[in-house]
Parts: structure tokens; C-alpha cells; sequence
């Protein structure tokens, strides 16, 4: 503030007349007047609190609720002073206490007048629509939830451009929406419910057909049981019968045939030498019998090969055939099948030819089977060559020998190929040459062949000839491994060792017991053992020749198997586990190829009928050659495949055979089995210093051993005290 009535450059005396006169205001409540040096020159009523330094150059200022006006004067002599005036606040409080009441008031009015306007204008409006449209949505939620409807709206004669107008435009809009989309979901519903109800109905008519097939299914199956029974029934009746005819055919054809042969042999050693042929009837007579019986026996052995072939791919198809699996050189069944088709060559004027690859390895297969293959292929390229070559040739692949056998015949058709392994098809029912036979030669080479797991199969031009081709596996693990093994050379070993008998022995006269129901077939082997020398007796049955070989003690036994009381099988059980006569060697002749089973009980050879005499001779007199029926050997050897298989080749040759593949298990095999022989690695023998052992043992002085060596070398000896 300033100082009223003070020139500029007045003295000090004028500025404190100037400051007694503010003391009248009622407004000021005291003042003082402060020099340079900050010391009070002048003052009256309450003295300010302010100091100098508070006052920091301001117009005015408040401190502690009170305020300060401040001025700042300069006198004449140019000394500079502050004047600081304290006010009093309560006046001016008051009158703006009151100035507010006054506002306050006129706002209260003024706001209650607003809300009257609000309250009389904006209700209709605003908020009764709003809460219209409250209870409508209320009401259409509890409708919606109970009957789905949408009720009608009573906001909806509301007609409005403002933004409540487009709210409950929204709204409206909104609710027709969900009640579309109700509508379309009832639809839906009902179309849903007709569908599960088609479905169902779909579902048990579908339940009531599966059940109706299924009951046909099962009465099916019951049907296929019933006829698989059936069809097993026949099956072994188709087997009895099969059995049946074999004994039927094959024992008449047996007799047939044996006598026919001993007619034939009979005639030519003793009857037609003695004959005058100087007459010529006499000459014709004899030449014409002895054509006629050498017909009689040609017939007789095509008619038993016809038998053989029925039998055969009967056995075949029931899976009846024993097969004798052993390593064996192809070469060998190539020689044997080539001896036994060389008259065929020599009739004809065919030339045969071989080409054998050197050098081939051994197969495993069935000696007699393999060779009736090549007979087979043999003969039929025979037939159908009138003139030129038959070509046998063998050649080797990584794992297979290929046999061919390659002629320059007639040929074959190209519709007629695939036809040729078709069972009761003859090859030559649409050519010229029109043989004889069964149709079941190949059928049966086929399943040989594939048995032995190869492979069969022709190539032919008609008017140039054929080639019928097989495969055979090469012999894998010992024979491989091993090439210096050779099981032939081991059982001719075998064969030629348990020959030796005492001289005693073999000056007496050998007594065989021929055991037969058929009288005939008893006769017939009664007067070819005769011939050669034996003593001959009879029994019909398994009881009698027991009871035969008991009392009379037979040095051998010829046995058929199926006879009446008890067949042959029994016969060779009880005999074999008596003590009386386990040591006697029997020798199965049947029709009956169940040589597994006769092995097993201890029978030393299994022969079928119809009888060859000649290899029925070789092993009666092989197993007349042994003081007893030697059958056991101890086969030892830490190689497992040597051992098995082994075992395997001579369990096929009739011997029984134990297994001991340590040092340990073989002196305890020794001591338990009492073996005829033993067959036995040399390192293991030396390892188990078996020898000294034997040396001191009672009644093993006689043991016959095959020991191989490392390089599996045979070597045959004898223990030796």
C-alpha cells in the first residue's frame, strides 16, 4: 500500500506523521516504520511479526492468518525505509461469510427450480420409456423362459429420433432377433426329433435284420460245422478206405507179384534148363511161358507203381507222408534215378547225356523221394522223345541246385503247359503219342518239390522238345561248414562195424520168424528165405509170434503190422522191452509207411510191400551178420548242429540214439545207456580221457567208437584193455 500525501523526498519527521495518522483506520490494526538497518523508527497499535527478511521485497503478504501490507519509502537524504501495516481480517471475513449465505441460498433455489423443470418435463420423456422398457424386457425374459414366445412391446408405439429412440429401436430389434433365432432353434428341435426318431426306427429295423443274420450266420455256421464234420468223416473214411484198398490191393498184388517173380526165377534155374528144346514146340512153349510170365511180372510191377502213385497223393493231401530228410550229393540220386530208367534208353535208342557243374554242394531231401522225381521226369521225356537226346543237367546258384532234364521230343503245346502238374491230366491225352498211366506223375513230383522247399517248372515248344526244371536248397550249417564230413561214408562205417559176428555164429543156420495174416504172403517168404538158406517159421499174429519168439528164441523177425489180436506195432513193443527177447531183431514189412512210429519202438528196419526181395535179403543179412540187435548209440560232441543233426540222419536209419554234449554228460551217458556205439569228437574224447575209463569197465571191452576229428575225418576202432 502507499503512503497517502508523502512526496517523494520527504524527511523522517514527515513519514511518521504520515504513519500516526493510519491508526485511525479501523481497518489496520497496527503499523511500524522500519529504517535501513532494520530497526522500528516509528509504530503504533500491535506491532507487526514480520520481520525484513519475511518480507522479502512483497506487496502484501499473510502470515499466520494475518495480513501484511508492506511499502517501501525513501527520504530526502536518500535512506531507504520499510513500512509494514498489519490489517485486521475479521471485517472482511464477516462480509464474505455473508456474501456466500447469499450465493449458497440462490444456488439451493435455483437447484430445486431445475429439478421441478427436470421433474416436470424429462420424466414423460426419458425415464417413463426407460422404465417401460424395464418391464417389458423383464416380462419377455420370464415369457421367453416359460412359452419361448416374444411378447409384444408397449414401449413400441414410442416413436423417438433421439438416442433413447435408437436404445429402444435396438432393443426391439434385438428381441426379434432371439425370437428368430428361437424359431429357427424350435425348427431345428422338431426336425432333430424327426431325425432321432427315423433313426431309431432305422436302428431296430438294422437291429432286427443283424439279428435275423445273425441267426443265419449261426445256423450257417452250425451248417459248415455240421458239413466240416461231415467232410472230416469223409476224410477218414476217404484214409480208411485208402488204407483199406492199400492192404486190400497191395497184399493180393504182393503175393501176385513174389510169385510171379519166384515163378520166373524158378523156370530160368531150374526148370528150363532141364526141358529138351530140341523140339520146336517144346522151344516155342518155353519161350512163350517165359515171355508170358516176364509179362506177368512187368504188369504186375506197373500196376503196383500205378497204386503207388493213388497212394501217394492221397498221403500227400493228408499230410501222411513220412519223409526221411538226410544231406545227401545230388549226384547220387542222379546215378541211382540214370540206372533205373536205363532200359527205357536202350528200347528206344535214345541218347543220354549229362552236364553235372563239379564240385556241388550236398542238399538235405529224402533219398528215395527225390530219386522217384528223376525217374518220373526221366520217363516222361523218354516217352514223348521218339528219336534224338534226353539231357540231365545240374548247375548251382547262391543258394540252390538246379536239376533239368532237357529233351528233343514232341513237345508241348502252349495251352497244355500250365495243365501239366494238374492231377489225373495225362500230357499226352492231346498229342500223338498217347501214353499210359495215372495223370498223377507230376502232380506228385510237384509236391515233392515243393515239400523239400524248391521250386518246379517247364519250358516247352511244341515239335522241339521240353525242359522240366526243379530247384532243391542247398544244405546249409554242417555240411558246409564241414566239407570233409560225409554221412554216407559215416554210415557205411556204421553199417560195416556191427557186420562182425562170431565165427560160431555164422556156421549155424539162421531161424527166421515170418509173421503174417496172409497165408499167401507167408508162403511167398517162406520159399524166398528157403532158398537162401534160412530156417524158416510162421505165426499169423502178434500174440502167437510172441509167444513163438519166447520158446523157439527166432535170430530174426519179419513182421507185417496190420493183423488181427494184435498188430504189429504191439508185437514189436512187447518184444523190444522184454528182456527175453529185446536182443532179437525185427525187420516191419507192410504197407504201412509209418516208419517214425517203428523206429521209435525199437524195430531195427521198416520195409513197404509189395516186397523187393532183393534189398529185403541185403538187410536180413546184414542184421543176421551182428551177434545182437545193435541199435544204441551215444553221440557226442560240443558242436549243438553236429550233434542234431546227427541224431536226426540216424534216427531215419532205424538207430537209437542219445545225446551228450560235454565230457561230464558223456561218462554219465556211458553208465546209464550202455551204448552198442559211440560217435565222438576226438578233442572231447581226449578232454574227458574217456578212454582210460573204458579200459577198466566190465563188459565194454566190445564198444564200438567213430570218433571225428577237427576237421570231421572218420576214424573206427574198438576199446581195448
Amino acid at each position: 500500500m502507499a503512503i497517502h500525501n508523502t512526496p517523494a523526498g520527504a524527511s523522517e519527521t514527515e513519514f511518521l506523521a504520515q504513519v500516526s495518522k493510519l491508526k485511525v483506520n479501523p481497518l489496520i490494526l497496527g503499523g511500524a516504520l522500519y529504517n535501513s538497518g532494520g530497526a522500528i523508527v516509528g509504530s503504533f497499535g500491535e506491532t507487526p511479526q514480520l520481520s525484513l527478511a519475511q518480507v522479502e521485497k512483497a506487496d502484501a503478504t499473510f502470515y499466520e492468518g494475518t495480513r501484511y501490507d508492506v511499502a517501501w519509502l525513501a527520504d530526502e537524504l536518500g535512506r531507504d525505509y520499510t513500512l509494514i501495516l498489519r490489517h485486521d481480517t475479521s471485517f472482511i471475513r464477516g462480509k464474505l461469510l455473508a456474501y456466500i449465505g447469499r450465493i449458497v441460498g440462490l444456488v439451493v433455489i435455483i437447484s430445486a427450480f431445475v429439478t421441478l423443470v427436470t421433474m416436470l418435463v424429462i420424466e414423460p420423456l426419458v425415464i417413463t420409456p426407460i422404465l417401460q422398457l424395464r418391464r417389458d424386457l423383464i416380462l419377455a425374459g420370464e415369457v421367453v423362459s416359460k412359452e419361448g414366445e416374444i411378447p409384444d412391446f408397449h414401449c413400441s408405439s414410442i416413436r423417438r429420433r433421439d438416442e433413447l429412440g435408437e436404445v429402444i429401436m435396438a432393443f426391439k430389434q434385438m428381441f426379434y432377433q432371439v425370437h428368430h433365432a428361437i424359431a429357427q432353434r424350435k425348427q431345428a428341435q422338431k426336425a432333430l426329433k424327426k431325425l432321432n426318431e427315423e433313426l431309431e426306427a432305422r436302428v431296430a429295423e438294422r437291429t432286427a435284420q443283424l439279428a435275423k443274420a445273425n441267426a443265419e450266420i449261426v445256423a450257417l455256421n452250425e451248417r459248415l460245422k455240421a458239413e466240416n464234420q461231415y467232410l472230416l468223416e469223409i476224410d477218414q473214411m476217404k484214409t480208411d478206405f485208402l488204407s483199406t484198398v492199400s492192404h486190400e490191393l497191395r497184399t493180393p498184388l504182393t503175393s501176385v507179384l513174389g510169385f510171379a517173380k519166384l515163378i520166373e526165377k524158378k523156370l530160368d534155374d531150374v526148370i528150363f534148363p532141364a526141358v529138351n528144346t530140341e523140339d520146336r514146340k517144346t522151344r516155342r512153349a518155353v519161350e512163350q511161358v517165359g515171355g508170358n510170365i516176364g509179362i506177368i511180372v512187368s504188369e504186375g510191377e506197373r500196376l503196383t507203381a500205378l497204386i503207388n502213385d493213388v497212394l501217394d497223393i492221397a498221403k500227400m493231401e493228408a499230410g501222411k507222408i513220412e519223409w526221411k530228410m538226410e544231406p545227401l550229393p545230388i549226384e547220387e540220386v542222379i546215378e541211382h534215378a540214370i540206372a533205373a530208367t536205363s532200359a527205357l534208353f536202350q528200347n528206344k535208342g535214345l541218347r543220354l547225356k549229362q552236364d553235372l557243374e563239379p564240385g556241388l554242394p550236398e542238399v538235405i531231401g529224402d533219398r528215395n523221394r527225390l530219386i522217384q522225381v528223376m525217374i518220373n521226369l526221366i520217363s516222361n521225356a523218354v516217352k514223348f522223345t521218339p528219336q534224338g537226346s534226353v539231357t540231365c543237367k545240374l548247375s548251382k546258384t547262391e543258394h540252390h541246385i538246379t536239376i533239368s532234364i532237357i529233351d528233343t521230343g514232341i513237345g508241348i503245346a502252349p495251352e497244355n503247359r500250365s495243365k501239366v502238374f494238374d492231377k489225373f491230366r495225362q500230357l499226352g491225352d492231346t498229342l500223338t503219342d498217347r501214353p499210359t498211366g495215372t495223370g498223377l506223375g507230376l502232380p506228385i513230383c510237384k509236391q515233392i518239390v515243393e515239400h523239400h522247399g524248391g521250386q518246379i517248372w517247364v519250358e516247352s515248344e511244341l515239335g522241339k522238345g521240353s525242359n522240366f526244371s526243379f530247384t532243391l536248397p542247398i544244405a546249409c550249417g554242417l555240411c558246409q561248414d564241414f566239407p570233409n564230413f560225409n554221412l554216407n561214408t559215416l554210415l557205411e562205417q556204421l553199417q560195416a562195424s556191427v557186420g562182425s559176428s562170431s565165427e560160431s555164429s555164422q556156421q549155424r543156420q539162421k531161424t527166421i520168424l515170418v509173421v503174417d495174416d496172409d497165408p499167401p504172403i507167408r508162403t511167398l517168404l517162406t520159399q524166398e528165405l528157403e532158398a537162401h538158406g534160412y530156417q524158416i517159421w510162421q505165426a499169423k499174429d502178434g500174440l502167437e509170434a510172441i509167444k513163438q519168439a519166447k520158446q523157439a528164441k527166432p535170430d530174426l523177425i519179419v513182421m507185417d503190422v496190420m493183423m488181427p489180436q494184435m498188430n504189429g506195432f504191439d508185437a514189436a513193443a512187447v518184444l523190444k522191452n522184454d528182456p527175453q527177447t529185446q536182443d532179437i531183431p525185427i525187420i516191419i514189412l507192410s504197407i504201412m509207411e509209418d516208419q517214425e512210429r517203428g523206429y521209435r519202438l525199437g524195430v531195427d528196419r521198416y520195409l513197404n510191400k509189395p516186397i523187393n526181395t532183393e534189398v529185403l535179403l541185403q538187410n536180413i543179412d546184414l542184421l543176421l551178420s551182428q551177434e545182437t540187435s545193435k541199435k544204441e548209440v551215444l553221440v557226442v560232441d560240443e558242436d549243438v548242429p553236429t550233434v542234431r543233426l546227427l541224431t536226426e540222419v540216424l534216427r531215419t536209419k532205424g538207430y537209437s540214439v542219445t545225446e551228450a554234449f560235454n565230457g561230464q554228460e558223456f561218462q554219465e551217458k556211458m553208465a546209464s545207456v550202455s551204448p552198442d556205439l559211440i560217435i565222438a569228437n576226438t578233442d572231447l574224447w581226449q578232454q574227458s580221457d574217456v578212454l582210460k575209463t573204458l579200459r577198466f569197465e566190465k563188459g565194454m571191452e566190445n564198444v564200438l567208437f567213430i570218433l571225428l576229428a577237427g576237421n570231421r575225418e572218420l576214424g573206427v576202432g574198438r576199446v581195448r584193455k
